[in-house]
């Protein structure tokens, strides 16, 4: 009977410890924009700096393995810190990319993740070197066009008038005597317009993102009969 006991015990011990040498693949997701899930271009000066936070995302499996990110393709005049890194989702790693004086283009890279349970994950995405201050990719004549509660499209024009900042004139179609100053995030693509009077006694607020030729603002207007417009303004070279 003792014999049976302990021949039960080590069958349970065995099962025991077979079941946790059993481990699920690591099932995880890789993003550098908060509104998608996948890695998307950027967009750089050609001299200074530009952070890509990078999201490795946690989605199901063993918790104990780790992912590594590798950044590659990138032509000698562009540096990133760090080109790699390790670590156990969920995490964001902060790739810093450097310029001085790089031709303005589209540079096609990589990132690639890896574990020790799955094939490499390879992502493509470009690297867009844009003008040191960003605002001047729309500065000049733009074409616009708004969705509201009814589209139209309209003329406007755009000055720099200081770092990230432009001034848009005719802005959603309110008239060439209204002028939103756009501020733009360089370092993360992304635009905001402060409440503001842009004239005509029209108050406007609103945010946006923006890549290397068009720039979209979703945005709230008041006007003084006290009326309110919600729209999304496209705006392109």
């Amino acid at each position: 009977m003792k014999k049976v006991i302990v021949l039960l015990l080590a069958i349970s011990a065995l099962m025991a410890s077979c079941q946790k040498q059993l481990k699920m693949n690591l099932e995880y997701n890789v993003s550098n924009d908060t509104y998608d899930s996948t890695i998307q271009d950027i967009y750089i000066p050609s001299t200074g700096t530009y952070t890509m936070p990078v999201l490795v995302k946690f989605l199901s499996g063993y918790q104990g393995d780790s992912v590594r990110l590798v950044i590659a393709g990138l032509p000698s005049s562009i540096a990133v810190s760090p080109n790699s890194f390790s670590g156990n989702p969920t995490y964001t790693e902060n790739f810093v990319f450097t310029t001085n004086g790089v031709a303005e283009g589209v540079y096609p890279v990589t990132i690639t993740a890896y574990t020790s349970t799955q094939v490499p994950h390879v992502y493509n995405f470009n690297v867009n070197v844009i003008p040191p201050n960003c605002s001047d990719l729309f500065a000049g004549n733009l074409n616009g066009s708004n969705a509201c509660t009814t589209n139209y499209v309209y003329g406007a024009t755009a000055t720099t008038t200081g770092y990230g900042i432009l001034a848009l004139s005719n802005f959603g179609g309110y008239g060439t005597h209204a002028v939103a100053n756009v501020t733009f995030n360089c370092n993360s693509d992304s635009v905001y317009i402060y409440n503001q009077n842009i004239g005509n006694g029209v108050y406007v607020t609103g945010a946006g993102t923006y890549t290397a030729n068009t720039l979209t603002i979703t945005y709230t207007a008041l006007n003084p009969a006290g009326n309110t417009d919600n729209c999304v303004a496209t705006f392109t070279k």
